[in-house]
């Protein structure tokens, strides 16, 4: 039985601006995992006590699997073993079939996500592997680059949409900025897909991936709302507003500012210039702000309102991270006590603590599971 880890994300600077072309963002993986046993089998056989699935086969016939009755989460794996075997096939692999258990700590017991993208952790866990299984190394950069782009291609066909952010951060772990592929590009490419590896293969134009060195101390302070978000609904609300003429001033304002907040994070970063941090997530979370007013979009609850009012209230710099609306709020610290104290006062928020540090590993195979 192998194991496969892969981390959540968490994502900082960039919300919804990312989702344009070479427009960067900021990520970071986390210390909450998706889990995923495999071993060889005669069949496919899924087994997730997280999403209700005890012990069903997946019928693979003709490059396709057959689910008999709709599950969201189950969809995502679907759509993420179609793609992986018939690039391995396109590869003249032989291939093999398996057993799969997922178990996540990216939820809570009920079921309720926490916003740590647990629909492409999902992705990324079944399609590394399953080339895994097949004899790639997971931690191998280029193969790295490979499960990447499958995982985007499957949640894409899954979703509909998505600037692959949360993809990177599981695959290659880390702190780092992000520009997206563009989902318009990826789906022209899809419309006109018959061979995975040669889209695979390409060069994706808009993607973008630099880690940034964490050389100074730098936590998150993490809460969960109580209230689990449907971004799709949001981005959809999202692009309906961007689309309306008078706009499109506004909102190439907001997606421009993105640039100069994310090189001046990225410098206080490596020049410990705390100034400099605070100020990004401050003028973001301002243009988030803005932006939700001018959609008529509730992306700052109350709840996040006093959260973030609070926070700075005490010094701190604060905002929603993904998509707004409930998930989760973080503030920046630069010392463990500081997160102490902050967890202690919020309780009277009703916000829920979150104990989380960066993962610098992203995907990787663990051999066991205890």
């Amino acid at each position: 039985m192998n194991v496969i880890k892969v981390p959540g994300k968490l994502v900082l600077l960039g919300e919804y601006a990312v989702l344009e072309k070479n427009i960067p963002a900021v990520s970071c993986a986390i210390n909450k995992y998706i889990y995923l046993l495999i071993e060889e089998n005669e069949k496919i056989i899924f087994t997730s006590k997280r999403i209700g699935v005890s012990k069903i086969e997946l019928k693979y016939n003709s490059n396709k699997i057959i689910l008999e009755k709709e599950n969201k989460i189950l969809n995502f794996v679907k759509n993420s073993i179609e793609i992986t075997l018939k690039y391995l096939k396109e590869n003249s692999y032989k291939i093999k079939f398996f057993n799969i258990n997922i178990l996540s700590d990216l939820n809570d017991n009920q079921g309720n996500k926490y916003g740590f993208g647990s629909s492409s952790a999902v992705c990324v866990a079944t399609v590394s592997s399953i080339l895994f299984l097949h004899g790639y190394d997971i931690k191998d950069y280029k193969n790295r680059e490979i499960i990447f782009k499958l995982s985007s291609i499957a949640h894409f066909i899954s979703q509909g949409s998505g600037s692959g952010i949360d993809i990177a951060s599981s695959v290659f772990g880390g702190l780092f900025i992000y520009k997206s592929y563009n989902q318009d590009w990826l789906n022209e490419k899809l419309k006109k897909l018959q061979n995975i590896s040669i889209l695979v293969n390409d060069k994706w134009e808009y993607f973008y991936y630099e880690k940034i060195n964490l050389l100074i101390d730098f936590y998150i302070s993490l809460f969960w709302t109580g209230y689990s978000v449907n971004t799709s609904h949001f981005i959809e609300k999202i692009k309906d507003f961007k689309e309306k003429d008078f706009n499109k001033e506004f909102y190439n304002k907001f997606i421009n500012s993105m640039n100069k907040i994310v090189e001046s994070f990225k410098y206080g970063i490596r020049n410990n210039k705390r100034e400099l941090i605070n100020k990004s997530i401050d003028i973001n979370r301002k243009l988030l702000l803005e932006l939700s007013e001018k959609a008529c979009l509730d992306l700052e609850t109350d709840k996040i309102k006093k959260f973030i009012r609070l926070s700075n209230k005490l010094g701190y710099s604060a905002k929603f991270s993904g998509s707004g609306g409930g998930d989760c709020v973080f503030a920046i610290v630069y010392d463990k006590e500081s997160d102490k104290k902050l967890k202690k006062i919020m309780k009277s928020l009703e916000l829920i603590p979150i104990d989380i540090e960066i993962d610098f590993e992203g995907v990787i195979n663990i051999n066991s599971f205890n």
